[in-house]
């Protein structure tokens, strides 16, 4: 909370009223956390590869597709049954 405080006062962060910035900082606060979270669980999984989605080589060689990958990442085959 303090970085984004920190980070926060600006003059157009004058423009907040108590409850936004209180708002702001509760977000700030849970964002960090939960990044700390992944970071801490992906270290502690030690996955072969450190890789993600964005990083994919959609060669056409490879005959993967951009589109059918995007579906996969949804999950929504998983809600579907």
């Amino acid at each position: 909370m303090h970085r984004a405080f920190e980070g926060n006062l600006t003059p157009e962060s004058i423009n907040y009223t108590c409850d936004e910035l209180i708002e702001y900082l509760s977000q700030s606060e849970w964002n960090d956390r939960q990044n700390r979270k992944i970071d801490r669980l992906t270290k502690s999984a030690h996955f072969r590869y450190n890789a993600v989605i964005e990083a994919i080589d959609y060669d056409p060689l490879r005959a993967l597709y951009k589109n059918q990958i995007q579906r996969f990442t949804s999950c929504d085959f998983i809600k579907n049954n």
